[in-house]
């Protein structure tokens, strides 16, 4: 009889056992878990090392996500040998490095992949690109992350939201 509900146990799903921490320790609403989170989910692919597989593992899973039905944007951010276009097999005709001398927006160089993926494509093999500082650029910081031009966010108005 102990065996059925030992068996019957480790096949139910997961449940809190009584006891342990006791109510005085236990997590209050401040605590970092019980924040609440933007529906926006953020994943950075990094390594200081070249040739590990990380172009290749953002494009596989940005198109596993999308195939899944998620809302993917896909960001090429290696100046030196942006390759995920070419992964993705689309011929991005516009760049960051047209974003980032003022000529085009973010959303005018977002192109379609595979699976509903949407690709910011990075321009390969630019050296003058890849030793680029934000100083550099023509576009101000805050326009680049709204996706503005430097004439857009020099235009008067009503100031941005709060980033």
């Amino acid at each position: 009889m102990k065996r059925r509900d030992t068996e019957a146990q480790a096949s139910s799903p997961l449940r809190l056992v009584p006891g342990g921490a006791n109510e005085q320790t236990a997590p209050t609403g401040d605590h970092p878990s019980h924040w609440t989170r933007p529906h926006v989910r953020t994943l950075a692919i990094a390594s200081g090392k070249g040739g590990v597989g990380k172009s290749t593992l953002a494009a596989n899973l940005a198109i596993a996500l999308g195939e899944r039905g998620a809302r993917v944007l896909l960001v090429d951010a290696d100046f030196s040998q942006a390759n995920l276009d070419l992964l993705l097999g689309v011929h991005p005709r516009w760049d960051l490095q047209h974003v980032l001398q003022g000529e085009k927006t973010l959303e005018e160089i977002v192109v379609q992949g595979p699976a509903g993926v949407r690709l910011v494509p990075a321009a390969s093999g630019s050296p003058e690109l890849a030793d680029h500082s934000i100083e550099q650029t023509s576009a101000p910081a805050p326009a680049l992350s709204r996706g503005l031009t430097p004439r857009q966010a020099s235009a008067p108005g009503p100031a941005p939201p709060p980033l």
